[in-house]
């Protein structure tokens, strides 16, 4: 399966020209032959909580029309970090589009960053389930940010099935080193590739780390992007490589949840 993670810079005030941007890298990844592309945390309005609340749209409006209607002229899936307005609530979610611009399904993040000066749960209300979806035929489990510190999640998305491990980031760059160890802590303990997509540049004073990254089920680093620079990071990952690992050295059959509680 070929990938493409479209590490960018987003306005906060112009969700317009996010939207023009990532249609943009849909296409792009579309022309280098990728199956599917994926979009860091809140792609389509920044991240900066003051303004969020103003910049949401519901997934009826014309940002998610664009980014359907641009998955379905260039066939490929899509995986993207985006607000969601939906019922007097906000939520900060992925949306997985399929390569005919039909939604497959959707994320809502469940662990709310809320420390010091960031109260993400001032703004969003927290998902309540875990997801995975199928996408090009590959089990995908779905994860924002925040959520990489909770392995419970990740175990729970393999044990239902998921060979791909995907996080939608807006990691800091002041923690930019804890980002690839708990990268690659989720591919090995889960014998899972990990995708990690990131933003660069910065919001509201926030930094972002870049660094967009695939690990493979043994901990390797597959491609890497710049820690500063917009980019597409693109790479071919062999899904094969899951279940050879997993043969190998069977851990996950191991596992004894009556120990753990």
């Amino acid at each position: 399966m070929k990938v493409a993670l479209a590490q960018v810079r987003c306005s906060t005030t112009n969700v317009s020209s996010n939207i023009d941007k990532m249609v943009a890298r849909i296409d792009e990844a579309a022309s280098q032959g990728c199956q599917v592309v994926l979009f860091p945390e809140l792609s389509d309005t920044g991240y900066d909580l003051e303004r969020i609340p103003d910049t949401t749209s519901a997934w009826t409006d014309e940002p998610m029309k664009r980014l359907r209607g641009t998955a379905a002229s260039s066939r490929i899936s899509v995986i993207a970090g985006v607000s969601e307005r939906n019922r007097g609530k906000l939520y900060n979610s992925i949306a997985v589009i399929g390569p005919d611009g039909v939604p497959i399904g959707r994320y809502r993040k469940a662990h709310l960053f809320s420390m010091g000066q960031t109260t993400e749960d001032r703004v969003f209300a927290p998902g309540q389930t875990s997801t995975i979806l199928e996408v090009s035929s590959v089990i995908f489990g779905i994860s924002i940010c925040y959520d990489l510190r909770f392995p419970e999640l990740y175990r729970r998305l393999t044990v239902d099935g998921a060979k791909v491990l995907v996080n939608c980031a807006a990691w800091p760059e002041a923690r930019w080193s804890h980002w690839e160890v708990l990268l690659r802590a989720r591919a090995i303990e889960n014998q899972a590739f990990v995708i990690g997509v990131n933003r660069v540049g910065s919001d509201a004073g926030k930094v972002f780390a870049g660094r967009s990254c695939i690990v493979s089920p043994t901990g390797e680093i597959v491609a890497l992007g710049d820690p500063v620079d917009e980019e597409l990071v693109v790479a071919t990952i062999d899904l094969a490589a899951v279940d050879a690992f997993r043969n190998a050295l069977p851990s996950l059959r191991g596992r004894r949840p009556e120990v753990y509680g």
